[in-house]
């Protein structure tokens, strides 16, 4: 095996993602609710990190409402 780079040579795009999550309390007498939404790679990075033959979605969000008693 011949090898066509050295070791470290060579370097793809830096990657940075940025989750976020808002949440908003809501008290109701003895219960309370959090309602909340999570958005996952906010700023949609683009930089390869793999190849793969099947089509992902970058960037969802996630709905959440949670009660406590």
């Amino acid at each position: 095996m011949i090898n066509l780079l050295n070791t470290n040579e060579l370097y793809g795009e830096r990657v940075t993602t940025v989750d976020l999550k808002l949440a908003k309390n809501f008290r109701f007498r003895n219960t309370r609710a959090t309602v909340g939404v999570d958005v996952y790679n906010l700023f949609n990075s683009d930089a390869i990190q793999d190849y793969i033959d099947t089509y992902t979605i970058d960037r969802f969000a996630r709905l959440s409402v949670q009660f406590y008693f």
